[in-house]
């Protein structure tokens, strides 16, 4: 049965508590009243008896929940390599070990973990709650490990973090766009938005059209050529549009001082020189009036 071993019973109430725990010990009602009754009690003895608790409630999601969210914030104002935030994430694993279904263990141990600044052991995390929750779950972790991909200091892990995302949720690929403009990967940004426009049933999730697209990638490839002409996906060729661009956007660039002066006429058909002549008529519709 349950003993209270180094426990300093401040009164007569902490005795009928013991005694209810000696014979019920395996009752969540009388380990969650005495854990309620000593809130206000020093951390270490709170600590001990959600200790006491856990050893034979393994399983309730309950007393771990109460516990973790108790020990973070004990540890709320402490530095990062303090021993007590290790000591606390090593209680995390503990937790996991039949909490691994649970959420908000995984939201609540990842939030820890994003305050630590490690980012390897922090992806490795994400991966393990990815793979330890069914599907329809992954959102939740979705939302926080793209909050970690938007604040990591190594630019390719964030990126690959973004196409997995993509890979999940679709609609987010206006975001990832954005987010290879935000850190200078334009070439990637180009393919990425020609992707979209080949794509026939893309619908904004921004309430963009397909014009204002087609514009944002012309403005792409109009003033970095050499970038997005460079850029090759390693799984398959650029898309037919990019393709297509690129061919153009150097000349483009080059010779639009003609507009500057006036001389659409001139701009047209050097325009004209470097693409068919369907394309090159959109393509000069479009810059034209831009």
């Amino acid at each position: 049965m349950p003993t209270a071993p180094d426990l300093n019973l401040e009164d007569d109430t902490d005795l009928l508590y013991e005694e209810d725990i000696l014979r019920n010990g395996y009752s969540l009602k009388y380990w969650w009243r005495y854990m309620e009754a000593k809130q206000r009690a020093p951390a270490k003895q709170r600590n001990m008896i959600a200790e006491r608790a856990l050893k034979y409630l393994p399983g309730s999601y309950k007393v771990w929940h109460h516990y973790l969210k108790d020990r973070r914030q004990q540890v709320l104002h402490r530095r990062p390599e303090d021993p007590a935030i290790e000591n606390l994430n090593r209680t995390y694993e503990r937790a996991l070990v039949t909490m691994h279904k649970m959420p908000r263990i995984w939201l609540d141990y990842l939030e820890f973990l994003l305050g630590q600044h490690r980012t390897t052991v922090t992806r490795q995390k994400f991966d393990r709650a990815l793979r330890a929750l069914p599907i329809t779950q992954h959102e939740t972790i979705w939302k926080l490990f793209v909050q970690f991909a938007k604040e990591c200091p190594i630019k390719e892990t964030a990126v690959r973090v973004y196409r997995r995302y993509v890979q999940f949720e679709p609609e987010g690929a206006e975001e990832y766009v954005d987010f290879l403009l935000s850190i200078g990967r334009v070439g990637e940004a180009a393919l990425k938005l020609a992707e979209l426009l080949n794509r026939e049933s893309f619908v904004s999730m921004r309430g963009k059209s397909r014009h204002k697209l087609w514009m944002e990638l012309c403005d792409l490839v109009c003033k970095h050529p050499q970038e997005v002409r460079t850029q090759r996906h390693p799984a398959r060729p650029p898309p037919r549009l990019l393709s297509s661009l690129c061919i153009g956007a150097r000349s483009v660039k080059v010779r639009s001082h003609a507009l500057e002066r006036g001389s659409r006429r001139r701009a047209r058909r050097a325009l004209q020189e470097v693409l068919p002549a369907r394309r090159a008529m959109y393509f000069c519709v479009i810059h034209l009036a831009s």
